[in-house]
Parts: C-alpha cells; structure tokens; sequence
C-alpha cells in the first residue's frame, strides 16, 4: 500500500494545524508553542523556520529549525 506524505515550510495559514499538534504534548512542547504563540509561523520573527509533515494531507509532525532543531511528534 502507498501512502502519500510530504514535508514543507509552513506558512501563517497553517497555524491553527500546528498549534493542534504541539497542543498534544503542552509541557513538552512548550518551548516551541510559546515561541509560535508569540511569533506565529513567520520564519524572521519565529527565529527560525517550521517544518511540516503531511499524511494524507493532514499535518501529523513539526520540527522547529532555529538555532536548534526541536523534533515535534
């Protein structure tokens, strides 16, 4: 069986997606949500860029490439 996957940069009108994923781990996730929170998915004012990985057209896991890369599952 395929399947279809993707990955991306996001942009502002995927934020409410990412918020929904960093949403299901708050305390681990917390770094990164108050930077999103703060910045949205800007990359100049986020410090970084966020990426995406789509399945299936749903946005499944992020990774924040700052000055660090922060895997988000």
């Amino acid at each position: 069986m395929l399947t279809q996957t993707t990955s991306r940069v996001l942009e502002p009108s995927d934020l409410d997606a990412a918020l929904a994923v960093l949403d299901r781990e708050p305390v681990a996730n917390a770094f990164v949500t108050a930077r999103v929170q703060i910045a949205g998915l800007d990359p100049w004012r986020l410090g970084g860029e966020m990426w995406g990985w789509y399945e299936h057209g749903m946005l499944t896991s992020l990774c924040y490439a700052g000055a660090n890369l922060v895997p988000i599952c």
